[in-house]
């Protein structure tokens, strides 16, 4: 059964990376009508003519193409009234929009400029600056400040198999409930879910915690904050096994995982530590895909970061082997700092033990507390940056985004990351697309594998510098 130990993004708050419910999905990178601006944006479109690109995705050969910023949630609803900035090369500002009701808002930037895209919630503040745009870029900003948890109860099969001692239900890697009783109860996050599907898996084991039975029914939809999933199947005995080996493992902080993706989401991972071999279950029929993973993970109990870098593939639900060779993991990023003389503007700064250059890109997350009058809500920066990037000043925010402005406020260590793979287009892609390709910088999220649900094959590898609150 899953034992993963969890690493913290940023404070306590960040923990809860809640489901946008009623949301429904929809192309989000398709073209649309462009939002109108508001007074002052001199050269944003409203009229919806542009140059993108038909698919939503790479930049324009032509120098006057606007850029198209899309804001949406994870389940894909589009974010009306999304302040963005648009900025030149060295972060000044040329001009603002709001996003209309399918989300976007658009704008003409000079190649090497900025956007920032600034979304609120009851107990957030959200920032997201994409560095280093290009003519025709199409960018997606996932708004992570509109969510409800769904409470979701499973009534299981009967006649559980001999020597059961509980039974694990799970919606998702790191949305599950453990009870004997008949209908266990846990919260499905958005972390847990794609669009208005999540798929369930229960498995039943005995007292040294091996799978005995399992049984799962994908496809589950619910309606508003609650979930009812009945009619599972009867349990199944037959447990698979997968064997996943690794090279070159170093001497400490090592570990091995494979998750199990459904619906499109991670919906079960089980994570060890690495030996040559490590054997994990699998339950046939249920996954629509396998992820193999190794990791390494070193600890800094006096900065309280933890290092990551981890290698993954893609492979057919039905394989049942793996090997990686640690030796071909990226440089870890070895400190992180941030100087926060002027709070409007903070700098962060980061080393590594080699250089990142050849990567497709990353990104760096700020986190602070912004008080109210009723306590405090969570405040984010999040920067996706080229992936020769060792530093990075926040962009001028304008009078407009006063209540999202850090002031003196204390950041914490910020988190910074940087990923290669062969399925990732460059800078252009990271840039397009940074929820999918660096989801440890989505603000809430929790640590359950440093990359996303692959949606091709071929070795992803990713490293991190993170605070760890555990």
């Amino acid at each position: 059964m899953p034992k993963d130990n969890v690493l913290v993004v940023s404070i306590a708050a960040v923990l809860v990376f809640a489901y946008a419910c009623g949301s429904s999905a929809q192309p989000l990178d398709a073209p649309g009508p462009l939002a109108s601006t508001e007074a002052g944006a001199d050269d944003a479109s409203a009229d919806g003519a542009t140059d993108t690109p038909a698919d939503g995705g790479g930049t324009s050969d032509s120098p006057f193409s606007p850029v198209v910023v899309t804001v949406a949630t994870k389940g894909g609803a589009p974010t009306a009234g999304a302040l963005v900035v648009f900025h030149d090369a060295g972060g000044a500002v040329l001009g603002t929009a709001t996003t209309g009701m399918d989300g976007k808002a658009s704008r003409v930037v000079p190649s090497g400029g900025q956007v920032t895209v600034a979304v609120m919630g009851s107990s957030s503040r959200q920032l997201i600056t994409f560095v280093g745009v290009k003519a025709g870029d199409a960018l997606l900003a996932t708004d992570s400040t509109r969510a409800n948890d769904v409470l979701t109860t499973v009534t299981i099969p009967g006649s559980a198999p001999a020597g059961t001692t509980q039974v694990t239900v799970y919606g998702g890697s790191t949305c599950h409930g453990t009870t004997p009783a008949a209908a266990p109860v846990f919260t499905l996050t958005a972390q847990c879910q794609r669009s208005d599907l999540f798929p369930v898996l229960a498995i039943a084991s005995g007292a040294t915690s091996q799978p005995l039975g399992f049984s799962f029914k994908k496809g589950n939809t619910f309606a508003g904050t609650t979930a009812t999933v009945a009619n599972l199947p009867a349990w199944n005995p037959a447990v698979g096994s997968f064997a996943l080996s690794t090279t070159n493992a170093p001497a400490s902080g090592a570990r091995a995982a494979l998750s199990h993706v459904a619906d499109g989401v991670l919906a079960y991972r089980d994570l060890a530590g690495a030996l040559p071999t490590r054997q994990f279950p699998t339950f046939p029929g249920f996954a629509d895909s396998l992820q193999a993973e190794a990791q390494v993970v070193v600890y800094d109990h006096v900065a309280f970061t933890a290092q990551v870098s981890v290698l993954a593939e893609r492979l057919p639900a039905a394989s049942t082997t793996a090997t990686f060779d640690f030796s071909q993991r990226l440089p870890d990023i070895t400190k992180a700092a941030v100087d926060q003389s002027n709070p409007a503007r903070p700098k962060l700064s980061w080393t590594t033990s080699g250089s990142l250059a050849n990567t497709d890109g990353g990104g760096a997350m700020l986190v602070w507390d912004v008080p109210l009058d009723s306590g405090t809500a969570l405040g984010t920066w999040t920067f996706v940056i080229p992936p020769d990037a060792t530093s990075i000043e926040a962009p001028e925010l304008p009078a407009a985004a006063g209540a999202w402005l850090p002031n003196a406020s204390t950041f914490g260590v910020p988190s910074i990351a940087f990923v290669e793979a062969a399925s990732i287009a460059g800078y252009d892609d990271v840039r397009a697309h940074p929820g999918a390709t660096l989801p440890i910088l989505t603000p809430g999220y929790v640590w359950d594998g440093a990359v996303p649900v692959l949606a091709s094959d071929g070795l992803v590898r990713t490293t991190w510098l993170i605070l760890n609150g555990t």
